[in-house]
C-alpha cells in the first residue's frame, strides 16, 4: 500500500557504518528502516516510477560504498525492495571503501538499478561545459561498458546544478536527482528530483509518515530551519 499522499519520497543513503557521521547510517538502524517498510506494507517504487507512484518510498544510495554490499544488499534482495545505487565510476577499485567493478556487477545482477554519479565527484557547476559533460557522459559510458546495459539515471555530485548543468543532464539521461529537501510529486522536475537524507528520518516512525501530509509539513519545517541556519552562517561569515 502507499502512504496516502499525492507525492512519493526519495530517500538518500550513503555509507552504512557505525562511525556516526552525517553521511552514514548504522546498519542496525537501516535494518529497522527495512523492517518498518516491510511490516507496514509501505509501497517502494523504482526510481523510474517515482512520479507515477504517489505515496511510495524510493530508496537511493550515493557514491558506491562497499558497505552497501554487506549491509543493504542482502536485506533488499530478501524482501524484494527495489533501489538505485549511484556510482562514482572513477572511485571503483581505487578509493578505500569504494566498490570494485566486479562488486558493482554483482549488485546489478542482484536486481539493483545502477545510475551514474560522475567520474570524479567534482561539483559540476564549477566546471566548464565540456568538462561537466565529460563527467556525466564518462560515468555513463564506464557503467554501460562494464555492465552491458544502458544507464539513464544520474545524481549530481553534492546535489549541485545550475541551468547549464541541468540542460546537459536532460540531454544525456531520463532522470536526475538533486538534494532539495521535499517530496517528488507528479509535477516534480525530472532533472532535479528532490530527496530526503536519511539523517531526517532516523526514527523509523518518522520514515513511516514521510510521504504523508504530516511528512510534507515536517519537511517544510526542516527546509525553513535549514534556510535560517544558512542565512545566519552567511551573515557571520560576512
Amino acid at each position: 500500500m502507499g502512504l496516502s499522499s499525492g507525492a512519493a519520497a526519495i530517500l538518500l543513503y550513503h555509507s552504512l557504518d557505525r562511525t556516526g557521521g552525517l553521511l552514514s547510517i548504522d546498519p542496525a538502524l537501516f535494518r529497522r528502516h527495512i523492517a518498518m517498510i516491510v511490516e507496514s506494507r509501505i509501497a517502494v517504487a523504482p526510481l523510474a516510477r517515482v512520479r507515477q507512484t504517489p505515496g511510495a518510498l524510493v530508496l537511493t544510495f550515493d557514491d558506491g560504498h562497499r558497505s552497501f554490499l554487506d549491509h543493504a544488499l542482502p536485506l533488499l534482495v530478501e524482501f524484494h525492495v527495489p533501489a538505485t545505487m549511484f556510482v562514482v565510476t572513477g572511485y571503483c577499485g581505487r578509493e578505500h571503501g569504494a566498490l570494485t567493478w566486479s562488486e558493482v556487477r554483482e549488485i546489478a545482477a542482484a536486481g539493483i538499478h545502477i545510475g551514474a554519479h560522475s567520474v570524479t565527484h567534482r561539483d559540476l557547476t564549477t566546471l566548464s561545459a565540456a568538462d561537466a559533460q565529460e563527467e556525466m557522459r564518462g560515468s555513463q559510458a564506464h557503467l554501460e561498458d562494464r555492465l552491458g546495459r544502458t544507464v539513464r539515471t544520474f545524481a549530481y555530485p553534492y546535489g549541485r546544478l545550475n541551468t547549464h548543468v541541468r540542460r546537459q543532464a536532460s540531454e544525456i539521461f531520463d532522470l536526475a536527482c538533486g538534494i532539495q529537501l521535499g517530496q517528488a510529486g507528479p509535477d516534480a522536475d525530472p532533472f532535479d528530483l528532490p530527496r530526503v537524507f536519511d539523517l531526517y528520518v532516523r526514527n523509523p516512525r518518522r520514515l513511516k509518515r514521510l510521504a504523508s501530509l504530516e511528512g510534507r509539513a515536517y519537511l517544510a519545517v526542516r527546509r525553513t530551519v535549514s534556510a535560517l541556519r544558512r542565512g545566519i552562517s552567511a551573515r557571520i561569515g560576512g
